[in-house]
């Protein structure tokens, strides 16, 4: 399966924005009724929102209740890396109207259980996710060779 090419990644700088103004500076951003809305949900509650090749950041008490607001507010077509954050929001009796899972279009075009954001992220760009960086157990043994001390 050949996959198109949307471009190369840039680095999009992200503005913090005041629950109070998000639907106005969304729908200035140009969301509406069935726009993609990328939405990545912190540990910390904090959310983060994506439209085209603009990125905001809003925290603070009600960030997640914000979510619910903008839902019934503009009605986008919310784009969630997996169902991690849509089982986050159902916690916050937040549920959307429509999105869509990557993880889970992943699987229904690539076939396979397993679909983590690497492999998403590898399989838009026609990459081998076996190549991505990977986190992992340090080893405070195998360290270069070189003789940085001083002894």
């Amino acid at each position: 399966m050949s996959v198109p090419d949307h471009g190369k990644d840039v680095k999009v700088p992200v503005e913090h924005i005041a629950s109070n103004r998000a639907i106005e500076t969304l729908s200035a951003a140009g969301a509406h009724r069935g726009s993609m809305v990328g939405l990545a949900v912190g540990a910390d509650d904090s959310i983060g929102l994506a439209i085209g090749d603009r990125a905001f950041a809003v925290a603070g008490n009600g960030a997640m209740q914000l979510v619910g607001e903008l839902d019934r507010g503009i009605r986008p077509r919310w784009v969630l890396w997996s169902n991690a954050t849509a089982v986050t929001l159902v916690a916050c009796d937040i549920r959307l109207a429509t999105c869509w899972d990557l993880a889970a279009v992943h699987r229904l075009l690539f076939g396979g259980w397993s679909a983590n954001h690497v492999q998403v992220w590898a399989a838009m760009r026609g990459l081998d996710e076996r190549g991505a960086p990977m986190l992992g157990q340090l080893d405070l043994l195998s360290g270069d060779d070189g003789d940085d001390g001083d002894a």
